[in-house]
């Protein structure tokens, strides 16, 4: 591939040992580019191509030229440089080539894009939302069986938030979610029995139960292994401030991402997160909080020896600081507090689909003074705060219950 001037004029050759020019150029006209293709090479690769470039449309001296009026210039051009080196082929061009490999009936490159799949692609690095396009493209254009199956095992791994959240069985044909969703569930299941540690426990729907269990063959009380997430409702402000969340519902997770749990309930780990999982936000007044953000803590714990610790950033204890009853939570703009600066209604599927935001508060490690006594039952309240106004709060839990934290 070179090009010609400075016009995006564009020669395509197959790769040979040596460069040499094109036998019987051929111009094809795609919006307004020209790429100068041999056709005597190309008519080799597709039937489609040998009708485009040779006929009796080309008799009596015509120019040597067809225009392409339903495909964009810049996707003819990816087409170009894969047929030229199928490396070229990468996710995100995926669909395309595949889709124009179909179209013009180029075998080889519908080879290349399968291959590209079974042995390039690092799917376990994709996003979620990545996966699903390329198995959507795999199916409508019914690449062979090995192709989906690596396709349908890399998205079954996703757990099943993520699975609501891309809406499966919405862009999905009913055999392919009902791949997806039995893989996932036989993955669960084997690291289950994996984590049992060679103890034998009873499944309870697939699932070890998050609590201390009776091991049926060593007949004594051994500590189940895994937890799933627990959920927590989380309350928010009722409109007061600038942003507040409507039905939000929250899961907590250690600073590994491994799911947080104490006696199936959920139990916060300092480090750790607070993963947003169902909910609205809504959000009156744009605004910037990167940057400018803190999180002023109140925390009440359940013992009438200790009782309040933090109120709205401030020590009511005096053996801790108030710089240990806050701490900044907006540390750039691909966290949450992006979205809390974005007027309108969204939903968590929008927060993190459409505006490309994770809905996930990290919580950090707390000083020596509040680690002492933090193993407990609390109530805790962060509010968010930008140039001394508080524009969100979230309680948690919702009620006047308590959360288990550091168990």
């Amino acid at each position: 591939m070179t090009e010609l001037c400075d016009l995006s004029h564009e020669v395509f050759e197959i790769p040979s040992s040596s460069i040499s020019t094109p036998e019987r150029p051929f111009k094809l006209l795609v919006k307004n580019e020209v790429f100068t293709i041999d056709s005597e090479k190309f008519r080799k690769l597709s039937p489609i191509f040998a009708v485009m470039c040779f006929g009796r449309d080309f008799e009596n001296g015509r120019e040597l030229t067809r225009e392409i009026v339903d495909e964009k210039s810049h996707d003819i051009a990816v087409f170009i440089k894969c047929l030229q080196n199928s490396g070229n082929i990468n996710e995100a061009n995926f669909p395309t080539i595949l889709r124009l490999a179909t179209k013009y009936q180029v075998k080889s490159l519908v080879e290349a894009c399968e291959n590209f799949i079974l042995d390039a692609a690092e799917l376990n690095k994709l996003r979620a939302d990545q996966v699903l396009t390329l198995i959507i493209a795999a199916n409508d254009h019914h690449l062979r069986r090995a192709v989906l199956e690596h396709l349908v095992l890399r998205l079954g791994k996703e757990d099943r938030l993520t699975f609501n959240r891309l809406k499966l069985s919405r862009f999905l044909p009913s055999h392919l979610y009902g791949a997806v969703i039995a893989t996932n569930m036989n993955m669960i299941q084997a690291r289950e029995i994996e984590r049992m540690n060679g103890h034998v426990f009873r499944l309870e729907r697939s699932k070890v139960a998050s609590r201390r269990s009776m091991c049926d063959k060593c007949k004594k009380i051994i500590e189940a292994s895994h937890c799933d997430g627990c959920r927590l409702t989380l309350y928010t402000s009722d409109g007061a401030y600038n942003a507040h969340f409507q039905n939000a519902v929250g899961a907590t997770y250690d600073n590994a991402g491994t799911p947080s749990c104490y006696q199936s309930k959920p139990n916060l780990k300092l480090p750790g997160t607070l993963q947003l999982v169902s909910g609205q936000l809504v959000v009156k007044n744009a605004m910037n909080l990167v940057g400018s953000t803190q999180a002023l803590l109140t925390l009440k714990k359940d013992s009438w020896l200790i009782g309040t610790v933090c109120d709205h950033g401030s020590s009511k204890n005096p053996l801790i600081p108030d710089s240990d009853c806050k701490f900044a939570l907006c540390g750039n703009a691909t966290t949450l507090c992006t979205a809390l600066g974005t007027p309108g209604t969204h939903s968590l599927g929008e927060i993190e689909g459409d505006l490309g935001i994770n809905g996930t508060i990290e919580l950090p490690a707390l000083s020596d003074a509040i680690m002492g006594i933090l193993k407990g039952r609390w109530q805790a309240t962060l509010d968010i705060q930008t140039q001394g106004t508080v524009v969100a709060s979230i309680k948690i839990p919702s009620n006047e219950d308590y959360i288990d934290v550091q168990q």
